[in-house]
């Protein structure tokens, strides 16, 4: 079962022209072909079938008249509250008959876009066609399947999967960016509901089970929508049987009025339960739900075309084989003296439950075989029987509810290995080939149709079974869960652990990057170490804490003009450094030192504003603290 979607054959098409938006009056044909088979056969190549797609402005009457002479001769007939619900207008068991006019009205609606896809073979025989409408909502483009049929003796052979297909491939469907595209479907057959799951969803095989998606629907992303978010849907179309249509809460089913008789689609149903369940573990129910009189199913889906998608189901790929205690060497020596009793054997499990001291159980007290749930019997007060009855009332709760989901669902479920021996020592013994529930009940009516209890006997085993599995797939996925959880809790400590780890390397580099500024800082002078180059000829004024000098000698001495050109030790700046007070805490610069005190006294300037303008422009020699210099000299010639 592949639910991959392939490249078609185009016929009479260009390669950039491959995709058509539904209003453009343009049809094309698609040679849909599936991959190569060991056999080589493939049905499409040996009819040479063709499928065309015509929008409505294309569409002949003698399309139409030939889609309603295949409607009315094999859609189905009508049910038998069909009379009564229509007043007469419809005979129960008569086939469901369609007029050319009928058809065009509701398959071709007015505010839609409409398209007709026809599987066309070799000869022009039309063997297959859909009806699809097309509209907008809001952003979202609304695909809606009004009509599905393929000729009876052109199915089982994916006809309307292919149709389609060359519907997504011709209308660019799921690949335009910024843009949702539904496909929706009312339809009481359950394989035109499993066409478009499986080109418009992940396949029938990726379904979720209907307890299961009942629980918790967002685990499921692919699934239909439910009923109550396809509302919107159905209201705003302009097809009117889609527009009146009733959704179901509790099912995927909606009341359309459409009295069609569902033993067709009940024993379809049945075939697609009994392939799911043939094929996977525990037990799988219908997700849609049981149709009840008038109603049909409900699919809604939100598409998106994924190429690289490849459908995973979980099947039962490998054996499933409980050895126990035993080794796989063990297990393959006994062989031989312990054959395997039937086929199917390798795919079952041990099971925990002794089903032959069950029905041996049930054969020793017949009365205990009643199906009523409210039935106690106090006669079996042993430890063993305790356990069994209690088992058995939970069977017949389980059968009350759900009799024939349950039938259904294990009828394609292996027997287990604990019965066999039951029915192998009797006069007519259980053949090897009868191997499922199905097959026991129909071979074994025959050799016990003398006993009246043993049609409920089996019901009670297969209940017993069911709730096993069901327990069983349970634990599995809980443990999963679990599994899953401990994961996410694994990855989330560590990372905590890489984050606290980073954290404390990056503080241990901030701490230490610290630290050896603080060293440096220590290490540092108390004062600049260098001193500025005199660019100027004039002195520098007196620093601020610069002592007054009251000697008349000193007076006409200081602050002199030296008209002479200074040496060329004084334009080396000085590397040498100076003495460091190791009790003093270092100055950045003398400026801060001397902020707070009295400013120097004018010494030759005659006002402030004449001796600020000449501060600015002449250079301040800066000396380490005690130098014994007070100001810069230099000795007259």
């Amino acid at each position: 079962m592949d639910n991959t979607q392939h490249t078609p054959m185009l016929h009479h098409r260009k390669e950039t022209e491959r995709y058509s938006e539904p209003r453009i009056p343009h049809s094309a044909n698609y040679a849909v072909r599936s991959d190569p088979n060991p056999l080589q056969e493939d049905p499409d190549i040996e009819d040479d079938i063709v499928y065309c797609v015509n929008p409505e402005c294309l569409v002949t009457d003698a399309q139409l008249d030939t889609c309603a002479k295949h409607f009315s001769a094999y859609y189905g007939v009508w049910s038998q509250f069909a009379s009564t619900e229509t007043d007469g207008q419809a005979e129960a068991g008569s086939k469901i008959r369609m007029k050319p006019d009928q058809l065009r009205a509701q398959s071709l609606p007015d505010g839609a876009n409409n398209i007709l896809i026809t599987a066309v073979t070799a000869e022009g025989r039309q063997v297959a066609h859909c009806f699809v409408s097309q509209w907008i909502r809001g952003n979202d483009r609304i695909w809606w399947i009004t009509q599905l049929l393929v000729l009876p003796s052109y199915r089982n052979q994916r006809r309307a999967t292919k149709m389609l297909q060359a519907l997504v491939l011709h209308c660019n469907i799921g690949r335009v960016p910024c843009t949702k595209d539904f496909v929706g479907i009312l339809s009481p057959h359950p394989y035109s509901i499993a066409a478009v799951l499986r080109v418009f969803g992940r396949g029938i095989e990726c379904l979720p089970s209907k307890p299961d998606w009942e629980k918790k629907p967002n685990d499921y992303p692919d699934a239909p929508l439910q009923s109550h978010k396809c509302l919107p849907f159905l209201q705003c179309s302009p097809v009117e049987y889609v527009r009146d249509a009733t959704p179901c809460l509790k099912t995927l089913t909606a009341h359309t009025g459409f009295f069609i008789d569902h033993t067709v689609s009940n024993r379809s149903l049945q075939r697609l339960v009994f392939a799911m369940n043939k094929q996977v573990r525990e037990p799988w129910q219908w997700l849609f739900g049981s149709l009840v009189e008038g109603s049909e199913y409900l699919c809604v889906l939100h598409f998106q075309f994924d190429p690289d998608h490849k459908m995973q189901p979980k099947f039962c790929k490998s054996p499933v084989i409980s050895l126990g205690e035993a080794s796989l060497a063990d297990f393959v020596a006994n062989i031989s003296i312990k054959p395997v009793h039937h086929r199917y054997s390798r795919l079952i499990s041990r099971s925990l439950i002794n089903y032959a001291e069950i029905d041996r159980y049930l054969c020793d007290f017949p009365e205990s075989c009643s199906l009523d749930p409210r039935l106690r019997y106090r006669t079996h007060i042993s430890m063993a029987t305790r356990a069994i009855a209690r088992r058995v009332l939970e069977a017949k709760s389980l059968l009350s509810r759900h009799q024939l989901g349950i039938v259904e669902v294990m009828g394609a479920k292996q027997i287990p290995e604990s019965l066999r021996p039951v029915y192998s020592d009797v006069l007519s013994p259980v053949p090897d080939y009868t191997s499922t529930w199905r097959n026991i009940n129909e071979y074994t009516q025959e050799v016990f149709e003398e006993d009246p209890n043993f049609s409920t006997r089996l019901l009670i085993l297969q209940a017993i079974h069911f709730k096993e599995l069901k327990d069983e797939f349970e634990k599995r996925r809980k443990d999963e869960a679990e599994k899953r959880q401990k994961e996410k809790e694994r990855r989330q400590t560590n990372d905590a652990k890489k984050k606290a780890e980073e954290e404390r390397k990056k503080k241990s580099v901030e701490r230490k990057l610290t630290d050896k500024e603080k060293r440096q800082s220590s290490d540092a002078p108390t004062m600049a170490c260098k001193t500025k180059p005199v660019h100027s000829q004039l002195p520098s004024t007196a620093p601020s804490r610069t002592r007054r000098l009251s000697t008349s000698r000193y007076e006409s001495s200081l602050f002199v003009t030296s008209q002479r050109k200074p040496s060329a030790s004084t334009q080396v700046t000085s590397t040498a450094q100076p003495r460091i007070d190791s009790a003093h805490k270092p100055i950045a610069s003398l400026a801060q030192r001397h902020k707070s005190l009295s400013p120097s006294p004018g010494l030759f300037f005659p006002d402030r504003s004449s001796r600020e303008s000449c501060r600015s422009d002449v250079l301040t020699r800066q000396f380490p603290r005690n130098s014994g210099n007070t100001l810069s000299r230099e000795k007259r010639p």
